[in-house]
């Protein structure tokens, strides 16, 4: 539903105080939050610790006046910034990764114009806001219940960011969906040492014309097959991590063992993955019909 931005809405909005739209955040998602097992943390915020291998995010971030954009995160502990870094969070803020609304968008394949982003602090709203979330987030917590499973959701996210009309995934496209540090670890972490080197070495490729090489020493260990000093790094960010979790978010792992422990560390098929949720998604279209109606 579209708002309209007469005189009285314009009005209301110059009205609204950042604790009355913090509440209307908080009355529509306050309950639902607690049922799925997160906890709130300032703002309408919430968080949940999968063990003390994941961690999830669910957020309206303050947008335009009266306005929020809904986004939700899933990372691994032993990535970068994995807990909120100040008071003040803003989209695209660790751990706020993937917007909801572009999401939904992307799965219907528009390419044109501008797709709507924004949750308005308006009762006519309502039931937008709560059909994307529906649509789009509850299914992918629902789904994370492990590092693996939490790995696998941020792949099929991240194909759904960039689903193109009429496009199937093709062999390979899930090395192209995300160039980043995070990427690189868990693909280190599950021994996918060969994606890794590749994604970094990508990363550098596009650096070179600015005389960058960030990450360098990541890329001289994967080429000289030092996974020692990978596995370090990846203790050295999770013992952080859990630590600013506890202080900031006042969550602790459920567990007494740890990620180490567990059978975790193998490579996962995403091409596979990939293919089978795709076409699940879009079983009973027509053919040539690539439109992603559920996730």
């Amino acid at each position: 539903m579209d708002v309209t931005w007469d005189e009285n809405y314009i009005k209301q909005l110059k009205n609204l105080t950042l604790e009355k739209r913090e509440q209307y955040a908080m009355d529509l998602f306050g309950a639902e939050m607690e049922r799925l097992g997160f906890h709130t943390y300032k703002r309408p915020l919430w968080y949940k610790l999968i063990r003390d291998e994941v961690l999830l995010a669910f957020g309206l971030i303050p947008s335009v006046a009266g306005t929020y954009e809904m986004r939700l995160g899933i990372l691994p502990t032993f990535a970068l910034e994995v807990p909120p870094t100040a008071e003040s969070i803003n989209a695209n803020d660790p751990p706020f990764l993937f917007d909801a609304a572009l999401i939904r968008s992307k799965m219907q394949g528009r390419e044109e114009g501008v797709p709507r982003s924004l949750c308005y602090v308006y009762p006519p709203d309502k039931p937008y806001t709560l059909e994307l979330y529906t649509q789009i987030a509850l299914p992918s917590f629902q789904r994370v219940i492990d590092l693996r499973s939490a790995y696998q959701e941020t792949m099929w996210l991240l194909f759904l960011c960039r689903h193109v009309k009429d496009a199937p995934p093709a062999p390979g496209v899930y090395q192209t969906l995300w160039g980043s540090l995070d990427m690189v670890l868990q693909w280190c972490f599950l021994g996918m040492y060969d994606d890794a080197l590749s994604c970094l070495q990508g990363i550098h490729e596009k650096q070179k014309p600015f005389g960058l090489r960030a990450f360098g020493d990541y890329q001289d260990a994967l080429e000289r097959k030092d996974y020692g000093w990978l596995d370090a790094k990846l203790h050295e960010n999770y013992s952080a991590n859990l630590k600013a979790i506890k202080r900031r978010l006042k969550l602790e792992p459920e567990c007494t063992d740890t990620l180490w422990d567990r059978d975790l560390r193998h490579p996962i098929d995403i091409d596979a993955m990939l293919w089978k949720r795709f076409k699940q998604s879009t079983e009973g279209n027509e053919e040539g019909d690539y439109t992603i109606y559920s996730i």
